[in-house]
């Protein structure tokens, strides 16, 4: 579920990259186009990108940037998650460096929005972002400018998933607040056990 790279090389002052041509279309033009998916459809979609992030961080990768606009999803429903090009080895150099803000505001974690060090839950905290949005319509926190977004993400309760969708199970909100935690270690073990969590709920 991870796009392959083909190749990297120079060009003059830049480098380029070759990577596999999908056929399909983004998770951010589905949403647009149908608003709310099924709690099926969510589950499946969260169970490919998590094994994608899973892959990732078990090879000590975080993406950063986790959400529909890099999630590809083709005619048979199979999902490929793009655009690693934030993305943060944990190696002892970069966990030593001093923290930035990267990444989408409407996806980002707390810790990415203080501009501290990032693991694997901050992905985890995108992907849950994602599934609220996929469940309810539209994400948890929006706003005028990033800065009132990001303080959002860092400050404020996150509104009741059951009230934009009575009628979804309270084991799916569940699973989806607690994936969506201000701290990390109130989140899953991992993206993989949010995914069967989802699934089981």
């Amino acid at each position: 579920n991870i796009i392959p790279v083909y190749r990297v090389a120079p060009g003059g002052t830049l480098f380029w990259y070759v990577m596999k041509y999908l056929e399909g279309e983004s998770l951010d033009h589905i949403l647009h186009r149908e608003g709310q998916l099924s709690v099926e459809r969510t589950v499946e979609i969260v169970s490919q990108v998590a094994s994608a992030l899973d892959y990732a961080h078990q090879n000590q990768v975080i993406h950063r940037d986790v959400k529909p606009a890099n999630i590809i999803v083709n005619d048979k429903g199979w999902c490929t998650v793009t655009d690693f090009g934030i993305a943060k080895a944990l190696d002892a150099n970069t966990l030593t460096a001093s923290g930035s803000i990267i990444g989408t505001p409407y996806y980002m974690s707390p810790e990415q929005c203080k501009g501290k060090k990032v693991g694997a839950g901050a992905d985890q905290y995108s992907l849950a972002v994602m599934a609220y949005q996929m469940l309810g319509g539209h994400v948890p926190f929006s706003g005028d400018s990033a800065v009132e977004i990001v303080h959002k993400h860092v400050a404020d309760p996150v509104p009741p998933l059951g009230v934009l969708r009575p009628e979804l199970p309270a084991k799916v909100v569940a699973v989806v607040e607690k994936g969506l935690a201000k701290d990390a270690e109130d989140r899953f073990a991992s993206t993989a056990e949010f995914a069967k969590a989802l699934k089981a709920a």
